[in-house]
C-alpha cells in the first residue's frame, strides 16, 4: 500500500537521510515545537498508534541547525552569555505559566478561558524549539566548523570536555522530591506541583500513580537522602577535577570546552521546563476531552491545533479520532498546519523504511555509531522501545533502543552497555552512561532494526562499533 504522506515526506527529503525516533511519543506534544518555523524550518513525519510511534525528519537540516549555531559561537557572532540569557528567558516564561496553572481549577472555569490558556500554554514550547541546536552536536559537526587546521585543538579537549560535571536531572529531581517530602505535612498535597516530573513524551501519570511514587520515596527517605548526598558528592569530585584540568587549557581550548559544557547542561536542564510545558498542555487537553465526552486515550490521536477549536469541534471529530487511534500518519508543517492520513501502523512503518533505508537488515554484521562512553563488553541484545515493556531484560543485557529517557534509567542501571539510534553528545544516553560508567554507542541510526532480541554482540565503545557475534536464530 502506498501512503500519500509517506511518499510526500520522502520527496521532501530530496535524497537526504532521515533521522528516526521510535518510542512512545504523542504527536500532540511533538507537533508544537516542530511547527515553529522561526526556530525549526524542518517538516516532521509521525506514524503512530497508541504508545507506538515513529518520528522522522530530515537529518541534514536537523544537524545543520546545530552546526550553524556552533559556527555563530566559534566566529564570535554570539557569546556564551547571550545564549545562556536567551535560554533562561524561555525557562522563566515556561515556569510562570506552569505556576499559573497550579492556581487554576480547570474543571470550574469557562471553555473560553480554557482555550485561551491552552493557546498561551503552546507558547511554552518555544524553549524546545529555540534550543534544538543542542540536540545533535557531535565531533563531526564540531570539526566541520573549527576546520582541519584546528583538529589538534579539538582532539586535545574532546574526551574530557564531553564528560558532564553537573548532576543530571534524575539526581536533581530526586533531590527536589526529597526536599519537598521532608517539608510536607501531607505528600498528597505535592501531586499537582510535581506532576511534570511524572510526565513523559507520551502522557502524564495519573494522580494515584504519582502519589504512590511519592509515598514510596517517603517510606525510604533515609535511603533516598543518602543517595542524593552520594550523587552530589560525586558531582563535586567531577567538577573539581574538571576545573583543575580547565586551568591547564590554552585560550582556544577553553573557548571550545565552555561551549561543549554549556550545551550538555542545556540539554539536561531543559528537560524540566519542557516537561512542565507538556504537563500543562496535557492537563488542559484532558479537560477539553472530558467536556466533549471523549475518552482521554483518543487524545493521543489529536493534533494540538484541533484542540483550540474547543468542545464543539472536538465532538464533531470524535469518530475521526477513534479511527486515527487505530493508526495514523501525520505531517507537521512549519506553518502550524498538520496533515493526517489513516494507516495500518505496521505497513506504514514498513513502507517508510523501504523508501528511506538502503541497508539490508540481514546483510549487516557490524554497526557503527558515535562513542558516548568508552568500554568493551559482550552480551545479549534486548531491544526495548517502550520502558514499560522490559520484562525480559536481564542484568548485563545490552540495552538497544531508539533513544533513552528518564523512564529508562532503572533499565540502564542493569545494562551491560547501551546502544541507541539517536546521536549527539548531549543526548540522555550519553550523559547517563557516563554517570553510570557503562559502555555506550550512540547515533547508530538503525540499531533497533538491525539488532534482534537474543543476538550475541560485542559493544566496542572504544571505537563506536557494535559487532554481531551470533544472531539469535543461530543460537536456537
Amino acid at each position: 500500500m502506498a501512503y500519500k504522506l509517506i511518499r510526500e515526506f520522502t520527496k521532501m527529503l530530496n535524497g537526504h537521510p532521515a533521522t528516526t525516533i521510535v518510542a512512545p511519543i504523542t504527536p500532540l506534544i511533538t507537533q508544537i515545537p516542530w511547527s515553529d518555523k522561526r526556530h525549526i524550518p524542518i517538516t516532521l513525519l509521525t506514524i503512530s498508534r497508541g504508545r507506538e510511534s515513529l518520528l522522522a525528519l530530515d537529518e541534514y537540516y536537523y544537524h545543520l541547525l546545530s552546526e550553524e549555531k556552533f559556527r555563530e559561537y566559534f566566529e564570535k557572532k554570539v557569546s556564551k552569555k547571550e545564549l545562556e540569557q536567551k535560554y533562561y528567558e524561555y525557562e522563566s516564561a515556561t515556569q510562570s505559566i506552569y505556576d499559573e496553572s497550579l492556581l487554576i481549577d480547570f474543571t470550574n472555569i469557562s471553555e473560553e478561558d480554557i482555550v485561551a490558556f491552552l493557546k498561551k500554554s503552546i507558547t511554552t514550547f518555544e524553549i524546545a524549539a529555540s534550543t534544538v541546536y543542542i540536540e545533535t552536536f557531535n565531533y563531526d559537526i564540531a570539526l566541520n566548523v573549527v576546520g582541519k587546521e584546528n583538529k589538534s585543538v579539538l582532539d586535545a579537549i574532546w574526551e574530557q570536555s564531553t564528560h558532564p560535571t553537573f548532576v543530571s536531572f534524575e539526581g536533581r529531581r530526586l533531590a527536589h522530591l526529597v526536599k519537598l517530602i521532608n517539608e510536607a505535612d501531607d505528600v498528597s498535597s505535592l501531586v499537582p506541583e510535581v506532576r511534570y516530573i511524572y510526565t513523559d513524551y507520551h502522557w502524564t501519570k495519573s494522580d494515584s500513580e504519582i502519589l504512590a511514587s511519592l509515598i514510596e520515596i517517603k517510606d525510604k527517605l533515609p535511603e533516598k537522602e543518602r543517595e542524593v548526598e552520594s550523587i552530589y558528592n560525586n558531582a563535586k569530585i567531577r567538577q573539581s577535577a574538571h576545573e583543575k584540568w580547565e586551568k591547564s587549557l590554552a585560550q582556544e581550548e577553553k573557548f571550545l570546552n565552555e561551549y561543549i559544557q554549556m550545551i550538555m547542561l542545556f540539554r539536561d536542564i531543559r528537560k524540566d521546563p519542557i516537561a512542565k510545558a507538556q504537563a500543562v498542555v496535557i492537563q488542559v487537553v484532558s479537560e477539553l476531552l472530558r467536556r466533549a465526552d471523549i475518552d482521554v486515550k483518543y487524545g493521543l490521536a489529536l493534533n494540538i491545533y484541533e484542540c483550540t477549536g474547543g468542545v464543539v469541534y472536538l465532538k464533531s471529530i470524535k469518530n475521526e479520532l477513534v479511527e486515527r487511534s487505530e493508526g495514523s500518519i501525520s505531517i507537521t508543517h512549519t506553518n502550524s498546519t498538520v496533515e493526517v492520513e489513516h494507516c495500518n501502523y505496521e505497513k506504514a512503518v514498513e513502507e517508510f523504511y523501504a523508501l528511506t533505508t538502503k541497508t539490508s537488515v540481514d546483510s549487516v554484521n557490524v554497526i557503527k555509531g558515535q562513542i558516548a562512553n568508552k568500554g568493551n563488553v559482550t552480551g545479549i541484545v534486548r531491544v526495548v522501545l517502550d520502558p514499560h515493556d522490559d520484562k525480559e531484560f536481564q542484568d548485563g543485557d545490552i540495552l538497544v533502543t531508539s533513544m533513552t529517557r528518564p523512564e529508562f534509567v532503572p533499565i540502564m542501571k542493569r545494562a551491560g552497555a547501551v546502544v541507541t539510534n539517536e546521536g549527539g553528545i548531549t543526548c540522555h544516553a550519553a550523559i547517563v552512561s557516563r554517570e553510570l560508567g557503562i559502555p555506550c554507542v550512540i547515533g547508530t541510526k538503525n540499531a533497533t532494526r538491525l539488532l534482534k532480541n537474543g543476538d550475541m554482540v560485542e559493544v566496542d565503545a572504544d571505537n563506536g562499533i557494535v559487532k554481531i557475534l551470533k544472531k539469535a536464530e543461530q543460537q536456537l
